[in-house]
């Protein structure tokens, strides 16, 4: 049975709007939402709009809630069939947390400063699987904690001189990025935690630049163009460490498990030699 709008409306009645898990229901935006949302009372005090893992279909405009101040959650994701259309405007909210993967943003471009570029307060973006295509702007990696990009057509990252990002998880992974990054790289993110960048066109020996990650607990470079040798030194806090289907050559350096908690360590698919450490229950040759 479908669920019309126009009555589901009535609902905003509440300010938190939670549609949560109707996968039996078919709900259609399009062209109802646009005068019907702000007829509620209510509508104002919204802080929480929840119509993940639906049938939304149709185009959804930011627009609608650019007065509503109180806004925090914005969560849409595993709706394919609806559209995020590229709003530039100033709204008066400020996210919490924004999840759109799995909508259709091929319209939504990120390099052209719309409503997105102004939310500074954002905890977690999640834009995964949306069709994005082109760079990774500057100011949507200062301006999150959590960034996640992967299953997208995106070709490249934009860094800014003598900026450092607070962001502490990013995920890039199943892209088309294979610009080399700054070997500085490591002073742009003083916080990373997690640092996703599989199947991507990668051959900078990244790794290189990574030792200044002192928090870094999760590194995945894996099905990458990555060459050379691996380095002497891997942050120490590191748990899991996937550098697995690379063109990485060489020996496996000698102290890469001390002192380390790994929990999980990929290196197949590569041309390396040498002996792994007693830590993983392998005794070196003599």
């Amino acid at each position: 049975m479908g669920i019309n709008f126009p009555v589901a409306y009535q609902n905003l009645l509440a300010a938190y709007f939670h549609w949560n898990g109707l996968t039996s229901a078919k709900i259609n935006l399009k062209g109802a939402y646009r005068c019907l949302l702000p007829t509620s009372p209510s509508f104002y005090s919204l802080s929480g709009l929840l119509l993940n893992d639906n049938d939304l279909s149709g185009d959804f405009s930011f627009t609608v809630f650019a007065n509503v101040s109180s806004l925090k959650y914005v969560h849409l994701f595993e709706n394919s069939k609806l559209t995020i259309s590229h709003n530039n405007f100033t709204p008066t909210f400020q996210l919490y947390s924004l999840k759109l993967s799995s909508c259709d943003m091929r319209r939504f471009d990120l390099c052209s400063p719309g409503f997105l570029s102004t939310q500074n307060q954002l905890l977690t973006v999640d834009l995964s699987n949306s069709n994005i295509i082109g760079n990774i702007p500057s100011w949507l990696l200062k301006n999150t904690g959590e960034l996640l990009l992967d299953g997208n057509l995106l070709t490249g990252v934009q860094f800014l001189p003598n900026i450092s990002y607070d962001l502490n998880n990013l995920d890039i992974s199943n892209n088309q990025i294979s610009r080399n990054f700054p070997r500085n790289f490591s002073s742009y993110f003083p916080n990373f935690q997690s640092l996703k960048m599989s199947q991507n066109s990668l051959n900078d020996i990244l790794m290189f630049y990574i030792n200044g990650l002192k928090g870094l607990r999760v590194l995945d470079l894996s099905s990458n163009n990555i060459s050379g040798n691996l380095p002497s030194i891997f942050p120490y806090n590191i748990t899991i460490l996937d550098i697995s289907n690379n063109k990485i050559t060489g020996e496996i350096p000698p102290n890469l498990t001390r002192g380390h908690d790994l929990m999980l360590l990929s290196l197949s698919k590569n041309s390396l030699n040498g002996p792994l450490q007693s830590k993983f229950g392998i005794t070196p040759s003599r």
